[in-house]
């Protein structure tokens, strides 16, 4: 792991220096520093039962971005900036799997925009008068009217990037927030 760190350091330091530019997306996996949003939010959907909002992601492994960031400090051009992605999913897709390597069920109501909308501002102020967090964000529902899909094409030719595939990196997110505790 210190080797890992120190690789990643020399890495950070090339690609903050202005040589190399990586974009990274969402990624999974509890090896990182702290959990992302996309990691909560995949926690939270875990036999819940809840509505999935009609959006989309890019998902990926964060030892993927890693090895990535490691390939951009080795083999990426000066000036050029890199995507580190993985799979484009949509939300509904995304926790589907969840619930599949989880052993759950996925949602099964769609919410569209127009109902999510008023539904967060109605959580939002009722959050306000009891202090608790809202159930679902105006920031969330604006987030969710956009896919957020890329492509990581140039990654894949010119560093040699090969993300695995979405349902990998679920089951591995999976089974790291249930080895540390997490997860039941």
């Amino acid at each position: 792991m210190l080797h890992e760190l120190q690789l990643g350091l020399q890495c950070l330091q090339v690609l903050f220096g202005g040589d190399v530019v990586v974009d990274r997306v969402e990624d999974l996996g509890g090896d990182a520093f702290g959990l992302l949003a996309v990691d909560i939010g995949v926690r939270q959907g875990i036999g819940q039962g809840k509505p999935v909002f009609e959006t989309g992601l890019n998902i990926v492994d964060v030892d993927d971005v890693a090895a990535g960031h490691l390939a951009a400090a080795e083999m990426g051009r000066v000036g050029e900036r890199y995507i580190l992605g993985g799979e484009n999913l949509s939300l509904a897709a995304i926790l589907a799997e969840v619930a599949r390597a989880s052993g759950t069920r996925p949602p099964r109501i769609r919410v569209p925009y127009m109902v999510a909308y008023p539904a967060a501002i109605g959580a939002e102020l009722t959050a306000r008068l009891t202090g608790k967090e809202p159930f679902i964000t105006l920031d969330g529902v604006r987030m969710s009217r956009k896919q957020m899909y890329f492509t990581s094409a140039k990654a894949s030719c010119e560093l040699h990037y090969t993300p695995r595939p979405a349902r990998e990196a679920i089951a591995d997110a999976i089974d790291w927030f249930k080895t540390n505790g997490y997860l039941r």
